[in-house]
């Protein structure tokens, strides 16, 4: 198909991800006087993939030629890729949440120790971080940022995490407006400080698409999987005697489990004499600065760190480490490492897995092919092999929903009917039969006029002020 270059209006929008991890989206704005301006909504990195390492190499786009990056949240699968984005030419502002700005430093250089494991090489360096950080501009929440003279950007808070975002985009022409609305990953709640909902300004307003993430599109809040369980688990495992191991994403769910270790303490449900240890120089540094720094916490929830709180100090991370592991006493471990495939939770998982006295405690969403699912679906007393390793899977594995920093099905549901003239909605961020569920389900909820589409990585799609206008083969697409 031919595509007109000048006399329209529209947004061209391309996918990097048709699964949860590596966001990137691609918008390319068309002005009738033939002028364009190009932004990414986020640029992340792919994890837990059969194939997430060819796809970390190449960004199938010009960086050079994109305008401007704006940021939904700091994890590593929305903003693991900036580096190597600037690395290849980038070199315009990357606008962000003054939380997110405040924060993202430690996960870039976090991430760019990390190894690629096909080839060995890391995708950037220490240096590519630095100059992405020198882009990075912080903003406020509910103020206005102006990329361009047509274009209006406002962050709003988003209970996914500290420093999480829902952005509006405001792309005007003369009288015509489109308007982009994005969840980023999305929650209506936050254990460490109050999320307001949408105004009723941007409610009311017309949204030509809205994009929405699809994580547990196909699960309602009061499915038996998000039942309360942690408790229960965390007390018959320390009754057996057995170590319990929670691998938690370095900034939330670590920072929420200590939280919720305390809380466990203060109702005499978890005995203090019991040591809880925190590994991780990222966690422990978000750590110090959800306590120290003006990040919008509550004032009750700064002191959230539980009795018997020792830390993995990095110096000495490895005697600590192999002492703990020659501690037959039980003990709680919280380590990051995403979905077991990096970082200090290997450690742990590789020498625990064969010990019938621990239990690996999954607080989240896992992908199907990420290395927590299948090490969890590996069968007692089968051969495993995990970070290289062939094991014998021998401890108990366990997973919760209850933590959960996504909106569940009903919940997402809630905010698009919140939007009161949608014209229509991409579904991403999901696995994709769930992003499929997802829109069957939408359809019984929402006007029969609104348009309901999975992003999808081998389209291109044209927007225009009443939503989809156009889909066409991303393969042939210049």
């Amino acid at each position: 198909m031919l595509i007109q270059k000048n006399g329209g209006f529209y947004v061209e929008v391309f996918s990097r991800s048709s699964s949860v991890t590596g966001s990137c989206n691609r918008f390319k704005v068309h002005f009738p006087n033939g002028k364009t301006f190009q932004f990414l909504i986020d640029c992340g990195l792919f994890q837990g993939e059969a194939d997430a390492s060819s796809k970390n190499w190449i960004i199938p786009f010009d960086a050079e030629e994109i305008d401007a990056v704006f940021v939904t949240h700091n994890h590593v699968d929305h903003i693991g890729l900036l580096p190597l984005l600037v690395k290849q030419g980038y070199c315009n502002p990357i606008f962000a949440s003054y939380g997110t700005y405040q924060l993202i430093d430690v996960a870039l250089y976090d991430s760019c120790k990390i190894r690629d494991t096909t080839t060995g090489y890391r995708l950037y360096g220490t240096e590519d971080v630095d100059n992405t950080l020198k882009l990075m501009v912080g903003c406020c929440y509910k103020r206005v940022i102006k990329p361009h003279k047509n274009i209006r950007v406002v962050m709003y808070p988003n209970g996914h995490l500290i420093g999480a975002s829902i952005i509006l985009v405001q792309i005007s022409y003369a009288e015509e407006s489109i308007n982009l609305l994005f969840t980023g990953d999305y929650n209506n709640k936050n254990m460490f400080f109050h999320v307001e909902s949408l105004p009723e300004t941007v409610r009311n307003m017309h949204i030509s698409a809205l994009f929405t993430e699809s994580t547990y599109g196909d699960i309602d809040s009061n499915n038996p999987k998000f039942a309360p369980c942690i408790i229960k688990n965390t007390k018959k495992a320390i009754l057996d005697g057995k170590t319990v191991i929670f691998p938690a994403f370095s900034q939330g769910r670590f920072q929420e489990m200590l939280l919720y270790l305390k809380n466990m303490q203060e109702k005499n449900l978890l005995p203090l004499d019991i040591p809880i240890w925190g590994d991780g120089y990222s966690s422990l540094e978000y750590t110090k600065r959800y306590r120290a720094c003006d990040l919008g916490v509550k004032k009750l929830r700064t002191d959230f760190i539980p009795q018997n709180f020792h830390t993995v100090e990095r110096k000495e991370k490895r005697e600590i480490r192999r002492a703990i592991i020659a501690d037959k006493s039980p003990k709680i471990i919280l380590a990051p490492g995403g979905m077991g495939s990096y970082g200090p939770i290997q450690s742990y998982i590789c020498k625990y897995i064969e010990r019938d006295d621990a239990l690996i405690h999954y607080l989240g969403y896992c992908s199907p092919e990420s290395k927590a699912s299948v090490l969890m679906e590996a069968d007692y007393g089968s051969e495993v092999t995990y970070a290289g390793i062939p094991l014998t899977k021998r401890c108990e594995f366990k997973r919760s929903g209850e933590r959960s920093a996504h909106a569940k099905r009903n919940e997402l549901r809630a905010f698009a009917q919140s939007l009161n003239d949608l014209s229509s909605v991409f579904i991403t961020h999901g696995e994709p039969e769930t992003r499929s569920n997802y829109g069957q389900y939408l359809k019984d909820y929402l006007d029969e006029s609104v348009q309901i589409s999975n992003l999808d990585p081998v389209n291109v799609y044209r927007i225009n002020a009443n939503g989809i206008a156009d889909v066409y083969s991303a393969y042939f697409h210049t």
